[in-house]
Formats: C-alpha cells, structure tokens, sequence
C-alpha cells in the first residue's frame, strides 16, 4: 500500500479511535463530525458494509452512513493517489477517492482539528 507519509502520521494518529459525533450531509458534500475532529468530503465517498458497496444513489446509502454515528474509527488509511479509507468498529468502511476522475472540484477532502490546529487538504 502506497500511504502518503506527510499526511498518514498526523492523520491516522488524530482519527483513529475517534467516535463518530454525526455526519452532516449538505447539498453536495458530507461531513463526518468527531469530537475534536471535522472530516469533509467533496467527493461522495463509497460504503462497503454487510458484504455490499454503496454509493451515493443507492437507497440505504444515507441510512448507512448515519449508522456510523457514535461508531469509532479502527483504522485510517491513505493510499497516495486512490483513496482515504476509514474503518469503523460496526464493520463498515467509509472509502473517499482520490483520483483525478472522480474529482468534482480541486480539492477532494479537508481533515480538520480544533485543539490541535491540524488541517489536512487532499487535492
């Protein structure tokens, strides 16, 4: 696996073990909201839970992204030019792209911190 290292470490150390607070979604992006941490999406990320893919038309899709609320982050990954996955300790996986087809606008996701002041951009 291909991690970006200037952005994995502070990333996965930030995200991981964090419960998901709410997920927000907006007219053309989601936010996954954690305690201290807000995770934003300007690509629909896919779902993969109970053996299925979901995108963003699918009818559970909007169900199974708010069942990740006071879920925690198992593991985050990076995987430098394809996506951002989070694990999730009901099972599922959260997978935002990161490659120049699926992209909507230049950036693709924020990862922000309030206590920390961390700020990570993938574009």
């Amino acid at each position: 696996m291909n991690e970006t290292p200037k952005q994995m470490k502070p990333f996965q150390s930030a995200i991981e073990g964090k419960r998901v607070s709410s997920i927000v979604f907006v007219e053309d992006y989601l936010q996954i909201i954690f305690d201290d941490y807000v995770f934003t999406m300007f690509v629909w990320p896919e779902v993969s839970h109970k053996g299925g893919i979901l995108k963003n038309n699918h009818d559970d899709y909007r169900n199974t992204l708010c069942e990740l609320t006071d879920q925690r982050v198992i593991k985050a990954q990076v995987q430098e030019g394809e996506q951002v996955s989070l694990l999730f300790s009901n099972g599922a996986e959260v997978s935002m792209s990161l490659k120049e087809k699926d992209r909507t606008c230049v950036e693709v996701g924020t990862f922000s911190g309030q206590k920390n002041k961390l700020f990570i951009v993938w574009n």
